[in-house]
């Protein structure tokens, strides 16, 4: 058994031994060997692991984009580093032999034979990133993407076989049946659908040709079909193989593959379900979702006859491997933890009379961080969520981090443990002009804008001005650290898998009512205040935390062009004559209205291609030039506020002054991020 997580470890461990009785539980089971850590990329989660067919190899993907492959005994077989943009999200031996295929995000798969430690073929298949790939023989594969194609590719061809079109959105999963038949998908569309894949030589095979004869359509689930699993054929519906499907609706079913009738539905997870398997001699399925909860069913009848809960501290199971050997059915789960990762391993006796599970064994095992892989929430995005589908967009460029043999951005594949420098994925002489740019961008914004200037600043106004933006640098170093920091510790999933109304609803609340309490509590309550501030800056670094899906190259540079933009209309709303901008308040607090409404437009309203584009060229420019506008505003609304105090109509307050600088500079920032991101997505 192997066991990998977003700490980029991977261990293999010996099952423990074999229960006695019924009620017993293993607990000794040992540590195999480790391959330890295999990437130090901020982004290197392990993707995907698949053993090859004798169980001497194993393969290794990572957001990394680096290919691995290990032998049993705890050696890096190979490594290769040919998926050029993004990570890989599915790695999987041919049923025999060395062959191994993966796909990535940048949407290419390769084909490589492990034996010879060379790359076969690579091939640039979709528009979008390939989501997915699995061997139809042992010539002949699938592949899916976003793209919402399956293209059907002999490993020794360019042009595909066949095209399967028809699913109206992404395609998360693709599995063949035992004998290549037959191809199954599932598709954030809430549809499954089986493809023939008998007849890839006959006469209407045209290399590149879209097919959809004979497609079966799997209609009934209200919401993402998140998995699909063959029944083995040892157990059929009236001769006719079944398929099990798994939804974000809370469900799973079993179904016909050939009427297309559903046998079965499974509706006891009170969340999604993630994954779901049949057990060896297709006599049940398993099922696991972000409930915690494992049920097992009988496929003849539907009933339920084990279930198991995780616990509150690991609340999502998001991956089951079943395996049955000597009489005993094991389970392996993959599971979310809060502050431990445990692969737990559960082995239950069958009577071979009965349909009843005994649970006979536990084995967890201890980790810090969840095991949730960035492919498995390429299915948990939710729609119209910019921080999710920029995850699709972002292009990272991994390397091994073992010791300095490869330079950065070199493509090589590896015959023996590599040893290779970490690079840092920023480019500096980029970074460099992007500088030079900023400050002359700030030089010719100054002329143009601030050609009549005031006199220079007093020196109550200097103060107040150094003082109010000393607490929004604080305060944004703060919010920085502590977004890495959820991040690192799994927060991030979580708030992506949330219900996205209840995390705008908490966030709201939290960040308005702490926002609140620091206006409304008078400065020389310092403490209070205070605390109140960095409540505040806590709920925005949990709302920013996602940010860190992006690469840190786009992530810098966003940065860097916010503290420009900010910079130089701080520096023309200090310079400019007196309240030539305070006039800017209500037609920017209406902007403000416009731009949160074109945003929240997409979450509550049906609409069009063209409607979204509008509404998210509105979020994005438009929430710029607004939140640019707020800057001069706020700028020049602290200097009159130093006035007033300096006189002793009011009491000095920088604190709330650097609320509101902060307000301008996160929303600058995030839309910066956006823009970088679809830029090089298109790239």
């Amino acid at each position: 058994m192997f066991y990998s997580a977003k700490d980029s470890e991977v261990i293999l461990w010996d099952l423990a031994k074999q229960a006695k009785g019924a009620n017993e539980f293993i607990t000794d089971g040992r540590i195999h060997g480790t391959l330890g850590k295999l990437s130090q990329e901020v982004q290197g989660d392990l993707t995907s692991l698949h053993w090859s067919s004798d169980g001497q190899l194993l393969a290794i993907g990572s957001y990394d984009s680096v290919l691995r492959v290990a032998t049993r005994t705890n050696l890096i077989w190979m490594t290769a580093d040919l998926h050029e943009k993004g990570p890989i999200f599915a790695a999987r031996f041919a049923k025999k032999g060395h062959m191994l295929l993966t796909a990535s995000l940048d949407g290419t798969a390769c084909v490589w034979d492990v034996s010879e430690k060379k790359l076969h073929r690579h091939f640039r298949l979709h528009k979008d990133c390939c989501l997915d790939v699995d061997w139809i023989d042992e010539k002949i594969f699938a592949s899916a993407g976003a793209d919402k194609r399956i293209l059907i590719m002999n490993i020794n061809q360019n042009e595909p076989l066949k095209v399967f079109e028809g699913h109206e959105d992404e395609i998360n999963q693709i599995r063949a049946n035992s004998n290549g038949t037959r191809l199954a998908s599932c598709s954030d569309d809430s549809t499954a659908r089986i493809w023939r894949t008998d007849d890839l030589s006959s006469s209407d095979a045209i290399p590149g040709l879209s097919s959809t004869d004979n497609v079966i359509i799997l209609r009934g689930h209200g919401h993402s079909v998140s998995g699909v699993a063959w029944c083995p054929t040892t157990n059929l519906h009236r001769g006719h193989e079944i398929l099990a499907t798994a939804s974000f609706d809370n469900t799973a079913r079993l179904w016909d593959s050939v009427t297309g009738e559903c046998l079965a539905i499974f509706t006891d997870h009170k969340r999604a379900v993630y994954t779901l398997g049949f057990s060896p001699d297709g006599r049940f399925v398993a099922t696991g979702g972000g409930d915690g909860w494992i049920y097992i069913y009988n496929v003849t009848g539907g009933a339920m006859v084990w279930s198991w809960y995780a616990g509150a501290d690991r609340p999502g199971v998001f991956e089951l491997d079943w395996q049955m050997k000597d009489g005993f059915n094991r389970i392996s789960l993959a599971l979310e933890g809060r502050k431990r990762l445990p692969h737990t391993t559960l082995r239950s006796l069958l009577s071979p009379t009965s349909n009843a599970f005994r649970p006979t064994g536990r084995l967890i095992l201890h980790s810090k961080t969840p095991v949730a892989s960035p492919r498995t929430f390429s299915t948990l995005r939710q729609k119209n969520n910019n921080i999710l589908d920029a995850l699709k967009q972002q292009k990272t460029k991994g390397a091994l981090f073992l010791a300095p043999l490869l330079r950065n951005g070199s493509r090589t594949i590896m015959t023996e443990r590599p040893i290779v420098q970490q690079g840092s994925g920023i480019n500096w002489g980029r970074m460099a002009w992007t500088a030079a740019g900023v400050a002359g961008a700030v030089v010719l914004v100054e002329g143009i804008f601030n050609r009549d200037t005031r006199a220079p600043l007093s020196e109550a106004e200097r103060e107040y001005l150094n003082s109010s933006f000393k607490y929004t640098g604080v305060g944004m170093a703060l919010t920085a650290v502590a977004a890495r920091a959820l991040f690192r510790s799994g927060v991030a999933f979580r708030i992506m898998s949330a219900n996205p109304w209840v995390v705008l609803g908490v966030s709201l609340v939290g960040g308005i009512g702490s926002m609140m309490g620091v206006y409304y509590t008078p400065p020389e309550r310092t403490f209070q205040k205070h605390a109140f501030w960095l409540a505040f800056n806590g709920f925005q670094a949990a709302t920013l935390s996602p940010l860190f899906f992006f690469s840190p190259a786009i992530l810098s540079r966003a940065a860097l062009y916010t503290v420009g933009v900010v910079g130089s209309l701080s520096y023309i709303g200090a310079t400019a004559t007196n309240d030539r901008y305070l006039y800017m308040g209500g037609p920017l607090l209406a902007g403000v209205t416009v731009v949160a409404l074109s945003s929240l437009a997409p979450m509550v309203l049906p609409m069009g291609l063209r409607a979204l584009a509008v509404s998210e060229a509105i979020s994005l420019y438009g929430g710029l030039a607004v939140f640019g506008g707020f800057v001069l505003y706020d700028t020049q609304k602290i200097l009159k506020h130093a006035r007033l105090a300096e006189a002793g109509v009011i009491k000095a307050d920088p604190l709330n002054e650097a609320i509101s600088l902060e307000l301008d500079l996160i929303n600058i920032f995030i839309r910066i991020v956006q823009i970088l991101a679809m830029q090089g997505n298109r790239k």
